[in-house]
């Protein structure tokens, strides 16, 4: 049969309208998924709401705290709270990221929204890839909303891995008039589950004496039930394996954005770590361990190991171990070790990490 021009443009509308359909009732469904879960909706909003990413460059184009998903110094990029003091633990943040580098005016290319569950862990991604002013953005959950936010956003969680949000230095830094960070306190963050990625999971990796896992949780991703676990993307910067997310380097004087390697005594002792934990993904070892992240019960699937940390302070005592309420007993930690025995000194406390087969490492 002939194809005419008439016929091809035909079938390319019928197709077009089709991906809108489905792009529409997925929006629509993604939004009610979400809020099923999820006590509190994504309002509506605009990207002024936030506050503006602080950034400085140099002569060089170099910045300290570069943007690192698109490994940039771009400035004027917002960060900001929605749904602030909603009584129902929930936490919803959104980053807006400009489209140009020192223009304050131009478009924004890529507005983003994380729907967290502080209760169950529960978490929604939502995302908007293209130029927008970033004024009056729909709530996921309206009749323009579903015509708005792109479909589906499995993706976001191959960075996302180690909980919701990710805490890199450039976003860290954004404080409000209070001084307090627009990202959510480590302390707050106790579970984590993945409510609109499928077919993507997410996965605490563990082994027994690593230097990473002695403070932070390390997360592995799949793309799909049967495919290959992969330590999280940002782990990889953190730790300096690799330059940037985006292939080349970042745009820092040393050409990496490590911001975890010196806290494990370098880029290479960092490096050393995250490869352990690499092979502890498909390893039967006893000192490793895989794990849901869902976090949701005491000892619950944790392998045995699982650091411990408490603390002594002019604040109290604090213990964060695994219960539901992320809160134990400070008694239970403090009889494994004393700060005389071991530990440091932190803002004027003391601290030590112990051996404990039913705590849970600050989920950071």
């Amino acid at each position: 049969m002939r194809v005419t021009v008439g016929m091809f443009f035909y079938s390319l509308t019928i197709y077009c309208s089709l991906f809108l359909l489905t792009n529409q009732a997925w929006a629509q469904n993604e939004a009610a998924q979400c809020d099923s879960v999820i006590p509190v909706s994504v309002p509506a909003f605009s990207c002024s709401d936030g506050l503006v990413v602080p950034k400085v460059v140099d002569r060089m184009g170099h910045c300290e705290k570069p943007e690192d998903l698109y490994t940039t110094c771009r400035k004027y990029s917002t960060l900001g709270k929605l749904a602030e003091n909603n009584k129902k633990d929930v936490q919803i943040r959104f980053s807006c990221r400009r489209a140009k580098l020192d223009d304050a005016t131009s478009p924004f290319h890529d507005i983003a929204v994380i729907q967290h569950n502080e209760k169950t862990g529960a978490t929604c991604f939502y995302q908007y890839l293209g130029s927008h002013s970033g004024e009056n953005l729909p709530a996921p959950n309206s009749a323009a909303g579903k015509n708005f936010w792109n479909q589906p956003v499995d993706y976001c969680s191959s960075c996302h891995t180690n909980g919701p949000f990710i805490r890199s230095p450039d976003y860290w830094q954004v404080v409000d008039a209070h001084s307090d960070h627009i990202l959510p306190s480590v302390y707050s963050i106790k579970k984590y589950t993945l409510a609109n990625t499928t077919p993507y999971q997410v996965y605490d990796v563990y082994k027994k004496g690593n230097a990473c896992v002695s403070c932070h949780n390390v997360g592995a991703y799949k793309t799909s039930e049967g495919s290959q676990l992969q330590i999280g993307r940002v782990n990889k910067l953190a730790a300096g394996q690799v330059h940037s997310l985006s292939g080349g380097n970042s745009p820092t004087v040393s050409g990496y954005d490590d911001f975890m390697a010196d806290y494990a005594g370098g880029r290479e002792n960092a490096v050393k770590a995250l490869e352990d934990l690499e092979g502890c993904l498909g390893s039967t070892s006893t000192d490793c361990g895989v794990v849901s992240t869902e976090r949701s019960s005491v000892c619950a699937n944790e392998p045995l190991g699982t650091q411990c940390y408490w603390m002594e302070n002019s604040s109290g005592n604090y213990c964060w171990v695994k219960s539901p309420s992320g809160v134990g007993d400070i008694n239970s930690c403090k009889a494994l070790d004393s700060c005389n025995g071991g530990g440091g000194a932190s803002g004027g406390g003391c601290y030590k990490w112990a051996e404990c087969p039913n705590c849970n490492r600050f989920p950071w």
